[in-house]
């Protein structure tokens, strides 16, 4: 997320709220920010998303 950040010119935050389809991002920022995920290869990771959530198996 780093690197779409720096890329797009935002904050890693924003780029965060981006990426989870919140609302509260200016159209133009998105569009940025989603330009710079296309350019950068950024990919969801939904191994870390799951533990982040605190909802990935336990062993």
């Amino acid at each position: 997320m780093a690197d779409v950040a720096r890329e797009a010119g935002v904050s890693g935050q924003t780029v965060s709220r981006v990426a989870n389809g919140r609302s509260n991002v200016d159209a133009d920022t998105r569009e940025r920010v989603l330009a710079a995920m296309r350019r950068v290869g950024y990919r969801p990771n939904s191994a870390a998303r799951a533990l982040s959530r605190g909802s990935a198996p336990s062993a």
